[in-house]
């Protein structure tokens, strides 16, 4: 087991998680990928851009970090992905419709919310489209340092005038 080393000081990106998924689907979810895949979209959804937030399996498969977190292998984890989204999806969790963006038909898993329903009306009603601008850089792991650890790290010490510009900022 990897220890974990605590939370950092300072402040922390935050990822806001509905009321209703502690009222109802935490008490009901069983199942451990389904829960690890249920927070998961919460998380990386929250960091997508757009009013239609979508993933698609091979989106979720390219988070090699979340994908070892689901299985020790290869296999095991792509089942453990598989009976996630089946769990999810039945439970109502996710929406999950089927588009066809290039000559193969693959499925999209929005949020079972608002958004995720319009999107759902949208495409089953032909009107929504598939941009083609998918391909998500987001992934588990640390965030990437802020430009004042960057300037620390490689030039030096933040004088007084950019250390009151950095407290200005955040």
């Amino acid at each position: 087991m990897v220890s974990f080393k605590g939370f950092p000081e300072g402040k922390l990106r935050q990822t806001p998680i509905p009321e209703p998924f502690f009222s109802e689907l935490l008490t009901a979810i069983d199942d451990l990928p389904e829960l690890k895949l249920t927070i998961y979209i919460f998380w990386r959804l929250n960091r997508m851009e757009g009013v239609f937030r979508y993933l698609r399996v091979k989106d979720i498969k390219s988070d090699t970090q979340f994908m070892q977190g689901l299985g020790e292998g290869l296999r095991e984890a792509d089942a453990a992905l598989t009976g996630a989204l089946e769990k999810a999806t039945a439970r109502g969790t996710l929406l999950r419709a089927a588009v066809a963006p290039g000559k193969q038909e693959e499925y999209f898993y929005f949020l079972n919310s608002a958004k995720g329903r319009a999107a759902l009306r949208a495409i089953e009603k032909g009107e929504w489209r598939f941009t083609g601008n998918a391909e998500l850089q987001i992934m588990l792991g640390e965030a990437p340092p802020n430009i004042f650890e960057l300037y620390e790290g490689h030039i030096g010490v933040l004088t007084p005038m950019i250390a009151s510009a950095r407290r200005a900022s955040g």
